[in-house]
């Protein structure tokens, strides 16, 4: 048969418009699915659970359902294939069930296509719903499949699932197929506790023995006792493995058990333990604040049913808690010796930083993989490398869903096949060869699991195997690696040789920061303590280098390039790391810190008369102007100056519990009053007019709970156009028209002397006020009328309102 060219090109138009209708209707159908769920769920997440995430050449994952539900012209033919489109179906009709269950803070949720028969198995931290909207059935709220892992199991086009493996009733058997692997095992150094310990190079992850899953206690039990017997002493666990908040501590007693009857040395077994997450209702919440990582701890001390914990790690940094709180507490837990070591997880290298600048950190733990390698990239694992911090990889075979992939990577698949091992093997290998700082540590919910464990660790990958891998990871094996087996980890009492330079303007806390050095005995550099001008410190820390001492913190501003530059020479002539801790205070946190400092030591604001002899004493009682220099000077740092690191640490104000109190401060003339006389001030009583509709305004905010306060600059009086007495007697007799009894503060002195904190704009009064009243400031509002005022509000943290507008005239 022969098709003329109209005729191809009017099938091809039919082709096309099939095609789109065809996107369009399951483009539709995937947006209904997606919606069904609060917040909807991401394409990453959907194609996750359709088993979609399809590897590229590289061995990464790239979202199919993206491609789908996209209107790009160039994926204008993307759309699902027949098997799909079938399951898609089988979902909006009610034939198969989804189920989400929450992930840990900024992972992805787990998404699982299910039939109405396997819901019973869900715990009830997963949320199912039948998109026909019919009904659920029961489920059994502490069990689950016995593999999550098992694509088998929930894969629609899949082979038949196979049946539970048989229930192993002898616990503690020793791992038949490895005759010494204690001994075979490679090894890894862990600091930290006053001495370096060895442990095997891979521990063990125990998270899978307690979450939704979990194998039954016997089978657990015989899980750790094969793990213990293979050389794996290294236990990861955490008070939240459990089903949920009543189940807190399950994987913690499980350890405790397992080792009571275990046969082997107990001195040889690490184990490491994590809190900062909650489990309301089988959630992931974390939990940072240091009364509960104290709870924590006791708890954790009693399921393990030890003196002092082995090492105690945050396992993520809570958003409303600042990590230097939280990691303070577990300092503390240090010093009173419940903790021998401390580690942080989930973090980045900003934050690894900033903790060493509170406590010593022992070990980070964080996701790394073959095909996760954000940690690598980024410079976490060196920078562990270079303070000879221990990296713990967890999930280092693709986590809990995520394995699947390592089994599908073309890459990994033919190094399997050379070494006749599995994917997930070599996946574990390339870890172990990638540098001496790391140790893995899998998971498994059965103990013949155990054995491909250990195989793994026993693979020896040559130069050709890592080429071979290195398809997609060039930058990091061809240029990180190297350095990361050039040298020895820095032993961890020489951890802290380096400078530690803080920037930032006077009053931004630097000070307060400095403690958790000189407590480490870093020798501290202060040109406030010292004397002198900022560059004489230069010549004292060469002096104090080669006295020997090799760890610095220097405390001052720092504001420009030029003032920073002869300490990083010297630094660098001498081999010394500068990490760059910026305090990045806006202006109106450094005046309002700096009112506050006074407050704390004086009880008041002090006069520009007594600042100068107050800061004989105290070089933190400072002028607004000092302030104001700094933020005119300033330059950004950059690592073109020669900083190892840079911290940028961002500014946040806590204020007590009991500060709840809104208020009005309210600006006086020309805002409430104006004057009769001759002047554009009351110079007497009997001159005080109120301005229209005052005092029904100000009732009604005293009705709604409001204080009423007063800020006012009487320059008059410094002036000698006003007494004292006469101001008073003026703010009394405005109080009497208004109806109100107001606080007023105000400032005698002339408008030119930029020298007077207690002068609008400066915050001085306002955070009299603020303190005195425990005011809410974000919920108390300055009415005023000239740009003093408008910048009185913002150094104080108030709500700002021009006075025509919200008195109505």
């Amino acid at each position: 048969m022969t098709v003329t060219r109209h005729a191809k090109t009017l099938a091809t138009e039919r082709a096309e418009r099939a095609i789109a209708r065809q996107k369009e209707e399951y483009r539709q159908k995937i947006l209904r699915i997606q919606q069904a769920f609060e917040p909807a769920l991401s394409n990453a997440e959907l194609s996750a659970g359709f088993e979609l995430e399809a590897p590229d050449a590289g061995g990464a994952g790239h979202s199919d359902v993206g491609r789908f539900v996209s209107t790009s012209q160039r994926l204008r033919r993307a759309r699902p294939d027949a098997q799909t489109r079938a399951l898609i179906d089988a979902l909006l009709d009610g034939d198969l069930l989804i189920a989400v269950q929450q992930a840990l803070p900024g992972a992805r949720r787990q998404v699982l296509v299910l039939e109405a028969r396997d819901v019973r198995h869900l715990s009830r931290t997963f949320d199912v719903r039948n998109l026909a909207g019919g009904e659920l059935p029961e489920r059994e709220a502490d069990r689950a499949p016995r593999d999550w892992n098992d694509a088998a199991a929930w894969n629609l086009f899949g082979d038949p699932a196979v049946g539970p493996p048989p229930v192993i009733t002898r616990i503690g058997a020793p791992l038949a197929t490895v005759a010494d692997p204690a001994a075979s095992l490679p090894k890894r150094r862990l600091s930290g506790a006053g001495s370096s310990l060895e442990i095997g190079a891979v521990g063990f992850g125990t998270m899978r023995l307690s979450t939704p899953g979990r194998p039954d206690r016997a089978a657990a039990l015989r899980v750790l006792h094969t793990a213990l017997d293979a050389g794996l002493t290294f236990l990861d666990t955490a008070d939240s493995y459990c089903l949920d908040a009543d189940d807190a501590g399950h994987s913690e007693q499980l350890i405790r058990e397992a080792l009571d009857v275990w046969p082997g040395d107990r001195d040889r077994v690490v184990v490491a333990t994590k809190a900062g997450l909650v489990r309301p209702g089988g959630a992931w919440r974390p939990d940072g604040r240091p009364e509960h990582l104290r709870e924590s701890c006791e708890a954790s001390l009693r399921h393990l049913g030890v003196d002092a914990l082995d090492l105690f790690q945050l396992h993520t940094v809570d958003p409303k808690v600042p990590l230097e709180e939280s990691l303070g507490a577990m300092a503390r837990l240090q010093e009173e010796g419940k903790v021998k070591r401390l580690g942080l997880c989930n973090i980045s290298v900003d934050q690894l930083d900033a903790a060493r600048a509170v406590a010593s950190i022992d070990t980070v733990q964080n996701l790394c993989s073959y095909l996760d390698k954000a940690a690598l990239e980024r410079g976490l694992v060196l920078r562990c490398h270079e303070l000879g911090i221990t990296f713990i990889a967890h999930s280092p075979m693709g986590g809990h869903r995520g394995v699947e992939r390592a089994d599908r990577n073309a890459a990994l698949a033919r190094v399997a096949e050379r070494h006749s091992a599995t994917p997930r093997q070599i996946a574990l290998a390339w870890l172990l060869h990638m540098g001496p700082s790391i140790v893995p540590i899998p998971g498994a919910t059965r103990a013949e699991s155990v054995a491909s464990t250990v195989r793994a660790a026993e693979i020896a990958l040559g130069d050709d195997d890592l080429e071979m891998l290195a398809s997609a990871r060039r930058a990091f094996a061809r240029e990180v690696r190297p350095k990361l087996w050039a040298t020895a980890p820095v032993a961890s009492e020489a951890a802290d040789q380096e400078v530690v330079l803080f920037i930032g303007p006077p009053a931004a806390g630097k000070s307060s920061r400095v403690e958790p050095f000189l407590e480490r005995g870093y020798t501290r550099l202060n040109r406030d303590a010292e004397g002198g001008r900022l560059d004489d410190l230069v010549p004292k820390m060469a002096a104090a280098i080669d006295r020997g001492q090799r760890a610095f913190v220097l405390d001052n501003t720092y504001p420009t390039v030029k003032s920073r530059k002869k300490v990083l020479e010297l630094a660098q002539r001498h081999h010394l790391p500068v990490r760059c801790v910026w305090l990045d205070v806006p202006l109106a946190e450094a005046l309002y810190n700096a009112c506050l400092r006074m407050l704390e030591r004086h009880g008041r604001i002090l006069s520009p008369k007594e600042l100068p002899q107050a800061a004989k004493d105290d070089p933190n009682m400072l002028p607004p102007a000092a302030i104001y220099r700094f933020f005119q000077l300033f330059e950004e740092p950059t690592r073109e100056e020669g900083f190892a690191t840079i911290e940028r640490v961002a500014f946040e104000r806590r204020f007590a519990a009991d500060m709840t109190q809104k208020a009005l401060i309210l600006d006086y003339d020309g805002s409430l009053r104006r004057s009769t006389g001759p002047a554009p001030f009351p110079l007497q009583p009997d001159e005080v007019e109120i301005l229209p509709g005052r005092r029904e305004v100000l009732d009604r905010y005293v009705a709604e709970g409001y204080l009423l306060l007063g800020v006012s600059n009487q320059s008059a009086i410094g002036k000698g156009q006003l007494t004292d007495d006469v101001a008073r007697a003026c703010f009394d007799r405005t109080h009497e028209l208004l109806g109100h009894t107001i606080d007023v503060r105000y400032s005698p002195d002339p408008t030119s002397n930029m020298g007077v904190w207690a002068r609008k704009p400066m915050p001085g009064l306002g955070v009299e006020l603020i303190e005195q009243y425990r005011l809410d400031r974000a919920a108390s509002i300055m009415v005023g009328d000239l740009e003093s005022d408008r910048e009185f509000a913002r150094h104080c943290g108030f709500q700002y309102r021009d006075a025509a507008d919200f008195f109505g005239s």
